[in-house]
């Protein structure tokens, strides 16, 4: 699972969800089934799924950023079913020792991807 975070007009979510544009399109939380809910802080928010040919992606638009998680494969969007615990970065008082590891294939340039 990836999550991203990024200001509009970007695109890497978008491109990692295999689609053409940099978001996912005008009304996409409107024409889609039922949101996930993840929590961040003590509140719920939807993610709403978005169509792609051959992973779980869902997305939303939150504090000005787009939030995207792309999920390998197509059925792991089921993942989201239980809860998940977000933090916001951004938040004073953060005091936390990241992980840091391999670069996941998944991030490579398309062209370089087997």
């Amino acid at each position: 699972m990836l999550v991203v975070a990024e200001e509009p007009g970007v695109g890497l979510g978008a491109a990692l969800a295999g689609l053409a544009s940099v978001d996912p399109g005008a009304g996409f939380a409107h024409r889609h089934r039922r949101p996930r809910w993840p929590r961040s802080g003590n509140h719920d928010f939807p993610l709403w799924p978005v169509d792609s040919p051959d992973r779980a992606v869902f997305a939303r638009w939150i504090k000005g950023y787009w939030l995207w998680f792309v999920l390998w494969p197509d059925t792991a969007g089921a993942l989201l079913i239980e809860p998940i615990g977000l933090r916001d970065l951004r938040d004073p008082g953060q005091d936390l020792d990241l992980p840091f590891g391999a670069a996941s294939p998944r991030c490579r340039p398309a062209d370089s991807n087997p």
